[in-house]
């Protein structure tokens, strides 16, 4: 998932997170699935019904996603050299990056 917008100033931020189980991820969408088909069954007809669908639509599309999007146990191990190999890699990738020594 990336954080961030272009209408922010500084980078974006990538956020890493182990991928969502698809049984769990079923599991937690039945229920809004469940809500929306009725919320959809009870609009009727009328003039917004149009407007009040596509509401319903973007809330169901919010719901799922947010549960998926959860993060989960992420492991990691040690860096190979430790922080000064971290400092040698982030430089390498990143050219004129500075640590901030103060943090």
């Amino acid at each position: 998932m990336r954080v961030g917008s272009p209408a922010r100033a500084g980078p974006e931020v990538l956020v890493l997170s182990r991928a969502a189980d698809p049984a769990w991820t079923a599991l937690l969408s039945e229920r809004p699935v469940v809500a929306y088909e009725e919320r959809m069954a009870a609009l009727g007809d009328g003039p917004l019904r149009a407007v009040r669908a596509s509401g319903e639509a973007r809330r169901l599309a919010r719901e799922p996603a947010a549960a998926a999007d959860v993060p989960a146990l992420t492991r990691a191990w040690p860096f190979p050299g430790g922080v000064a190999g971290w400092e040698a890699a982030a430089a390498a990738y990143v050219p004129g990056r500075r640590p901030d020594a103060e943090r």
